[in-house]
């Protein structure tokens, strides 16, 4: 689980913005942001499964960040009218009913047609039938999620080999992202852009340089990096550009998905009103002088140490009512739809979860007697997200929480100019900072350690800073 926010050409000066959280496991080992001697690369290595959710290579400024999408793996690729026409998947329908796009949107975004994976009779969702069957195992439900209307009920957990890490690691050094780069010679749906190896869901935001080059001065004031999106479920885009001159949010189902995540519409309204206070008295002068941890520190006390507490529940029951507005019903719907998208169980039929996953599994079924059918259930997976959503700062809860707080700046610097230079020469400078977030005290207050802060200057050499 992870948020962020992010613009780009907000101005000449800070032609680029980003700041986010990364929610983990407190117990998963993660190296400090540094720089690899083995890689070439500045991010924190994650030491369970290598590679790592964002970093920058120095040299030609390639940028990737991560975020997970917890939408299952079997459902539906299609994402548009889920949330006007209400929640679609359901786990009685083998195969759910695609959602065409609307005619502007289809035009624009990569979609992996259902027709096309129903001709191969061995695809569901995002990845052959046959490889989900065969990475999905069935596990007990936490004792802290169990129901006690099925208090022994199993569920499902989709853990494929490939690690999600490799994914950041393998655009930074190479370009590469991973639907032009599987084997090809794994049997493919008719026009399907999904490629092996498969992953668990994730959300990816690359940019092949933070650096950008202008001709005119009228370019240079328009000039931003190109950002662009990736991920292997809802809508599968691939490489899909991201329009500058905006504040973009993700999280953990897809991009700027404000009406089905209310701390991402929360975080684009703190984002922006930060980014006027803080960034924008600096971006009148380039001579303004600043100390680029401040301006982490402002962003991240503003924006992600945010503790909300939004209760999603009260919002689904207002959207209920008889008189509720169609904004607050369409914004319940959607809310409603993003918290059970990541039930284990979506795209199977109650018929195909006992063939696929419980013949065997039940202890009662003897060899003179029928299989006892496994009671499945979506193993609390509502719960857990309804409890994502309520805020944008996760203080510690079973173990898991707030890590990481991450900030990425461009700043355009101006050169000394000659009589020949029709545009006014300058040098991009980027800065890479992270700090790690603990909580003290009963009331689990925020307390943020000192900056890790590199300063990747155009030529690729870099600099270390200390808070």
């Amino acid at each position: 689980m992870c948020i962020l926010a992010f613009v780009s050409r907000y101005c000449e000066r800070f032609p680029f913005i980003l700041i986010g959280n990364r929610d983990e496991q407190l117990g998963r080992g993660t190296r400090h942001l540094g720089f690899d001697v083995h890689t070439g690369l500045i991010w924190a290595v994650d030491q369970q499964a290598g590679g790592s959710w964002m970093g920058i290579e120095p040299r030609s400024g390639r940028f990737a960040i991560l975020t997970n999408c917890r939408r299952a793996a079997a459902a539906s690729l299609t994402r548009s009218c889920e949330y006007t026409q209400g929640h679609r998947d359901v786990v009685s329908s083998a195969q759910p009913s695609p959602l065409p796009l609307p005619t502007s949107e289809a035009k624009t975004r990569s979609v992996a047609p259902q027709s096309g994976h129903q001709e191969t009779m061995d695809w569901r969702g995002a990845a052959p039938l046959s490889h989900l069957r065969r990475y999905t195992k069935v596990v007990p439900v936490r004792r802290e999620l169990r129901n006690a209307v099925q208090p022994d009920a199993q569920t499902l957990l989709y853990e494929p080999p490939s690690s999600r890490g490799t994914i950041v690691k393998n655009f930074l050094l190479k370009g590469e992202l991973p639907c032009a780069t599987g084997n090809a010679s794994f049997p493919i749906p008719p026009r399907s852009p999904l490629m092996p190896p498969f992953y668990a869901g994730y959300n990816l935001l690359t940019c092949d340089t933070l650096r950008t080059a202008a001709a005119s001065l009228f370019a240079l004031q328009l000039a931003a990096p190109s950002m662009c999106y990736t991920t292997n479920r809802y809508g599968v885009e691939f490489n899909y550009p991201v329009s500058p001159g905006n504040v973009h949010v993700l999280q953990n189902s897809f991009l700027d998905n404000t009406l089905g995540e209310p701390i991402s519409a929360r975080l684009r309204k703190l984002f922006e009103s930060a980014c006027e206070e803080v960034m924008m008295p600096l971006s009148d002068s380039a001579a303004a002088s600043y100390s680029v941890t401040d301006i982490a520190t402002r962003l991240a006390d503003a924006c992600l140490c945010d503790h909300c507490s939004l209760d999603t529940a009260q919002m689904i029951k207002e959207g209920e009512t008889a008189n509720a507005s169609a904004e607050t019903k369409a914004a319940a719907t959607a809310v409603k739809t993003t918290i059970h998208s990541t039930n284990p169980l979506l795209g199977f039929s109650e018929a195909e979860l006992q063939e696929f996953f419980g013949s065997g599994s039940s202890t009662a079924a003897t060899s003179l007697s029928s299989p006892v059918p496994i009671p499945f259930s979506d193993g609390g997976a509502a719960l857990v997200e309804a409890y994502l959503q309520s805020s944008i700062l996760k203080a510690p809860l079973g173990g898991y929480g707030t890590r990481v707080q991450s900030m990425v700046l461009v700043e355009r610097v101006p050169m000394r100019n000659t009589k020949e230079d029709v545009v006014p020469r300058h040098m991009e400078v980027i800065y890479f900072c992270q700090r790690d977030i603990s909580f003290e005290g009963a009331e689990q207050k925020c307390v943020g350690a000192p900056w890790i802060t590199f300063r990747i200057n155009a030529d690729g050499s870099f600099d270390q800073e200390s808070e």
